[in-house]
């Protein structure tokens, strides 16, 4: 069962890598859009990762009153709800604020997200388990450099921030239908 379960974490957690790829990947449409230049494109890309210096702290606390579940549930929905809102952005401040919302999501996720695996597995498993869950991350970011620029270049650079949106809230729904903690088997 716990193989299974580190399997639904694994397919869950490549929305971060594809959430996060979106800048980079459609960045010389986003400096034709919006007059940018690649030290923006770097900003924006950085604040994806900017809310860990203020919550992870109380996103840690918050954690003993709230389930695992729910909390990385909580993050897949901001790092969709992020890419949605920078999918939707007429300036440069709309794509950084919705980075900044899946930002908020890639903090409470990839915490949570691991913990779950320390959950469900120790001894010497738990390496072969962090290894494969930590693996999640490039390999949705792998697949946003293979389909990302696809995306924007048949349907605009907006739709690869909606399609990894819709792929986070997809996972989302998984986590909250299918994970259970080892202790509720």
């Amino acid at each position: 069962m716990r193989w299974r379960v580190l399997g639904l974490l694994f397919l869950a957690r490549i929305g971060i890598g594809f959430q996060f790829q979106t800048v980079a990947s459609v960045s010389d449409d986003l400096v034709v859009a919006f007059g940018l230049d690649y030290a923006d494109i770097g900003f924006l890309i950085g604040l994806f990762m900017a809310p860990g210096l203020f919550l992870s702290i109380p996103a840690g606390y918050w954690g003993r009153y709230v389930s695992d579940r729910i909390m990385v549930v909580f993050g897949l929905v901001a790092l969709a709800l992020g890419g949605a809102a920078s999918s939707l952005a007429t300036d440069s401040w709309g794509i950084g604020m919705g980075r900044g919302c899946a930002g908020v999501g890639f903090l409470f996720t990839s915490l949570y997200f691991t913990k779950m695996v320390a959950d469900w597995f120790e001894g010497r498993e738990i390496a072969t388990a962090m290894s494969i869950l930590v693996m999640s991350w490039p390999f949705g970011i792998a697949m946003g450099q293979v389909g990302h620029v696809w995306l924007a270049q048949t349907y605009g650079w907006q739709v690869p921030f909606q399609a990894a949106s819709v792929y986070c809230l997809i996972a989302a729904l998984g986590v909250f239908l299918l994970y259970r903690p080892p202790h509720d088997l």
